[in-house]
């Protein structure tokens, strides 16, 4: 986890609930967050989201059809 990761990881767990999602963060931070939150909601609640699963599929599918065309 990078120093940015762990900051803004801080900064939400302080942040008032009708502010936690008013922060900017840089993309890569976004994505260490979103797989953070991904395992941490995967380890507490004992299962998988089939629907997130999808999106997953669905988004990398679409990055690989956005870097095909660019080439």
């Amino acid at each position: 986890m990078s120093r940015d990761t762990l900051a803004a990881l801080r900064a939400l767990m302080d942040a008032e609930p009708k502010r936690i999602f008013s922060f900017r963060a840089a993309p890569e931070t976004e994505r260490q967050l979103a797989k953070l939150a991904e395992a941490y909601l995967t380890a507490q609640l004992e299962r998988s989201f089939g629907a997130l699963d999808y999106w997953k599929l669905v988004t990398r599918t679409g990055r690989a059809i956005e870097e095909t065309k660019g080439t």
